[in-house]
């Protein structure tokens, strides 16, 4: 993949490494960009530990419990956006991505790959589950 980063990327990553983004800063359309950059410097292998250790850290930072956090929705959020990264053309930070593919701005585009009841369940938060619906591409 030839994705590279802008200097809001890398000022964004910084900023979040360093837990200088509050709670109220941190949406969906920011997890996309968090794991554009992340898929951007890593593999798959690595950038998954190093995006949930990113999220984590993240949570701690900002006094919410780790509890928020979930297994099934990152990996697979995580799988949705190197998708895409896999099936354009080169870019050059999160910005044009995004704009490419507004459906990762669809937070309900995980049911169709997953019923609720699989995604939101106890099991899907503490580990990674398969789609019931239909397979997440890779």
């Amino acid at each position: 993949m030839k994705h590279r980063l802008s200097p809001e990327d890398v000022a964004f990553l910084e900023a979040f490494e360093a837990c200088r983004l509050g709670k109220g800063t941190f949406h969906h359309r920011e997890h996309i960009q968090l794991a554009y950059i992340v898929l951007a410097r890593h593999p798959l292998e690595e950038a998954y530990p190093r995006f949930k250790a990113l999220l984590l850290k993240f949570l701690e930072a900002n006094g919410i419990e780790e509890g928020k956090y979930h297994e099934t929705m990152t990996y697979a959020w995580l799988l949705a956006v190197r998708h895409c990264m896999q099936q354009g053309g080169e870019t050059a930070g999160s910005a044009p991505f995004i704009e490419a593919n507004p459906m990762l701005l669809d937070t309900s585009i995980l049911f169709t790959h997953y019923t609720r009841e699989r995604l939101l369940s106890d099991a899907a938060r503490e580990a990674f589950v398969e789609p019931d619906l239909a397979p997440i591409p890779q």
